[in-house]
């Protein structure tokens, strides 16, 4: 009997193969995975993989990019939430982005490399902007809410997100050099803190200390 050939939409199998090569690239690791990996995952042939892309890096930059999207998307959220105060709020993102950076650890290196400086500079270029109205409106609650002591929202906002975005050397240690990872985190709280005028010790991630998280 003649095996049955599912026809799909062109952008559903794309994606398909993106979320197919960064379970492939977390699990394995970039380098550790080959083009046959993906497609065999998916269930395609591998001339179905160079319609799409023309090589690995290239799927990589794709995986990535949905990383940016899919972050922007959870930091709006945290944002929207009437529920919560201007601070909780900063400390909800930052546990976002400490998490995501251990479950992707490989890959946020990767993306910080020299190597890779035109990604990491188009990736940021690309989200700076949404980053920085997210976090004017989270800076104008704070000011509301007076716990924050910020004459200029919108300046703080991009001389903040700007120095982070284009400053990658705490991206350089891996989440697996604890030590070292969370004393570059405690270092740049405490410069937010002192920038948006926040009380001492109000930012933080709730259970950072010298252990990896589980």
């Amino acid at each position: 009997m003649a095996k049955i050939r599912i026809t799909k939409e062109p952008e559903v199998r794309k994606n398909e193969i993106i979320a197919a090569a960064e379970e492939l690239f977390f699990t394995k690791g970039f380098e550790d995975t080959t083009v046959s990996d993906i497609v065999n995952k998916v269930g395609v042939a591998q001339g179905l993989f160079y319609y799409y892309f023309k090589s690995k890096t290239e799927v990589l930059d794709a995986v990535i990019e949905c990383f940016g999207d899919n972050s922007i998307s959870e930091f709006r959220l945290i944002a929207n939430d009437e529920q919560l105060t201007a601070i909780q709020k900063l400390n909800n993102m930052f546990s976002s982005v400490l998490l995501t950076t251990f479950q992707r650890e490989k890959i946020v290196h990767y993306m910080h490399q020299a190597s890779n400086e035109l990604l990491h500079y188009r990736l940021t270029h690309k989200f700076l902007d949404e980053m920085i109205s997210i976090f004017v409106k989270i800076i104008e609650q704070g000011v509301r809410e007076k716990v924050f002591d910020v004459s200029h929202p919108l300046e703080t906002a991009e001389v903040l997100l700007t120095g982070i975005g284009y400053m990658p050397s705490i991206f350089k240690i891996l989440p697996s050099d604890t030590e070292q990872f969370v004393n570059k985190l405690r270092a740049g709280f405490s410069v937010i803190e002192k920038a948006l005028g926040a009380p001492k010790g109000s930012l933080r991630i709730d259970g950072l200390h010298n252990e990896r998280p589980g």
